[in-house]
């Protein structure tokens, strides 16, 4: 749905990956089990940044998200 897999060059296909798995990990990290207070939120997008890269990795190993310069 966001992505023709025809049309879509490989950097926006690889973007989509990395903000679908971002916003999943906030439905976890953020929503389901949330900080205690403001100041731990450095701790929400941190777990939601590795989930997002550990999942993209699991579902796309091709992008080799582990050996990027982000």
């Amino acid at each position: 749905m966001l992505v023709d897999e025809t049309e879509s060059p490989l950097t926006y296909k690889f973007n989509v990956a990395l903000t679908v798995a971002h916003e999943v990990a906030h439905m976890w990290f953020g929503d389901l089990v949330t900080m205690e207070w403001w100041t731990h939120l450095w701790l929400n997008e941190g777990f939601a940044s590795w989930i997002m890269y550990l999942g993209v990795d699991h579902c796309f190993p091709e992008y080799d998200i582990w050996h990027r310069d982000l």
